[in-house]
């Protein structure tokens, strides 16, 4: 089946040289695919890839295996006429040394590689925000894509979105937000290591002077917290006369979610970690497809 999938080169010699036919080939057996897997398998399937892999020997480098891989991915596009039509897209992936992938694992490295671009491809990036907090550790959340299902895992990040209608709401959430963290590594500086790490020439500063580090750490968020307090209105005249719109994450302030259940856009979900005890879900957080 995978070998009756032609490569792009090949659709857009079909396309640039007018050839309907072979189009129209390609679409059937495409359409056809797709019909046969989600009736043997009763699941939706969103895309095929198929994957083409090489292996080459560098002339200067004759000790050295590479193997790279390219995919080209077809999906079913159903316009608003009623019709079918295929779109496709492809990409191509690094090189790979095989003598530094043990037992030339090589397929655990393209899985690696593709798999954002599945779950972009499945879910999209941004699935939801949070809707309502039921409990302290059970949330539900305004679906952007209903194809989520009982047993996803989940990712939220805390995001402030500064714009011409929000951004005084979101900088004085920001600023709060920024003043918590701030008092809880003071009172933790054990967990800094774990969220920042300061380097010179990519030799970590922890390693050589943890105390002093931690303190170069907490005097940036002071300086940052101090800056956006100092530039409070320029800040809110820039948004509001420039019209802009930021997109700023706080990576500190995040947890992860299960799902339990979708009843038409509402998802609930359990909450199974927080990144840091000072952590409490709000209202709005972004939530995203989990590792």
């Amino acid at each position: 089946m995978l070998n009756q999938f032609p490569s792009m080169d090949y659709l857009l010699h079909l396309k640039n040289n007018d050839m309907d036919e072979e189009l129209d080939n390609f679409k059937t057996h495409t359409i056809s695919t797709f019909d046969y897997f989600n009736s043997k398998l009763s699941v939706k399937i969103d895309k095929i890839l198929k994957i083409d892999v090489h292996w080459f020997i560098p002339i200067e480098k004759q000790h050295i295996k590479i193997i790279s891989n390219e995919y080209t991915g077809y999906k079913l596009i159903q316009g608003k006429d009623g019709n079918t039509s295929v779109n496709t897209h492809y990409e191509s992936q690094e090189n790979y040394d095989v003598n530094v992938i043990n037992d030339d694992n090589i397929e655990f490295q393209i899985l690696d590689g593709l798999l954002g671009n599945i779950i972009d491809f499945r879910y999209g990036n941004n699935i939801g925000i949070i809707n309502d907090l039921l409990d302290s550790n059970l949330v539900t959340i305004k679906l952007y894509n209903l194809d989520l299902m009982k047993g996803n895992k989940l990712q939220v990040d805390r995001e402030y979105i500064f714009s011409k209608n929000t951004v005084q709401k979101s900088l004085d959430n920001y600023i709060r937000d920024f003043e918590i963290m701030n008092n809880y590594f003071i009172h933790n500086k054990e967990q800094i290591p774990n969220w920042f790490d300061y380097k010179i020439e990519g030799e970590s500063l922890f390693d050589i002077n943890s105390d002093s580090t931690e303190h170069l750490v907490l005097a940036d968020i002071n300086k940052d917290i101090d800056s956006l307090k100092e530039n409070y209105e320029d800040i809110i005249k820039e948004y509001i006369n420039g019209g802009k719109r930021t997109r700023r994450v706080l990576i500190t302030y995040s947890y992860n979610l299960e799902l339990l259940n979708v009843q038409d856009s509402i998802a609930t979900a359990k909450i199974t970690e927080f990144s840091l005890p000072y952590v409490t879900p709000k209202i709005g957080d972004g939530v995203y497809i989990g590792d």
